[in-house]
């Protein structure tokens, strides 16, 4: 019996020390990033940049893979206030063919936007399913969509 009790113990201390040695690697977000493949196609493959007064422009043009927010610009040279949702919706493009890019929870709100003149929307990285990674991209919004890159450089 006291055998038992001392062969228990030291079981128990050498997983202790086993699972305190472990070594653990994150992202800089503190997450584990699982790799997402693309697979939902875009319902339009080609999609303007601008209409009837309504133009669509990324704040930036290049991204790197790290940043943490993309900000995309709405600019109304219409005489008419556009009266929209107040999210945008990302799309990449592979092999040329555009695909849409995964958000980690459901984005409809029935909050909007009036734009008269100009309106900058941010989506945080974080609020995708989805790692960027190097290639093109756009941004769309009201049938719209904003090109840009992310590149390494």
């Amino acid at each position: 019996m006291k055998t038992k009790r001392i062969m228990i113990t030291y079981i128990s201390i050498a997983l202790l020390m086993l699972v305190g040695c472990e070594e653990k690697t994150s992202n800089p977000v503190g997450e584990v990033q699982k790799v997402v493949i693309l697979t939902h196609k875009a319902e339009i493959q080609e999609v303007p940049s601008s209409r009837d007064g309504i133009t669509l422009e990324m704040e930036k043009v290049q991204y790197k893979p790290y940043d943490k927010e993309i900000t995309l610009n709405v600019i109304n040279e219409s005489t008419k206030d556009l009266t929209e949702g107040n999210h945008f919706y990302l799309q990449k493009k592979e092999n040329g063919i555009w695909f849409e890019i995964p958000y980690k929870k459901k984005m409809f709100t029935e909050e909007g936007l009036i734009i008269r003149e100009k309106a900058s929307m941010t989506l945080k990285v974080s609020e995708l399913k989805y790692e960027f990674s190097p290639g093109e991209y756009r941004a769309v919004f009201n049938k719209l969509a904003a090109p840009f890159e992310v590149t390494l450089n």
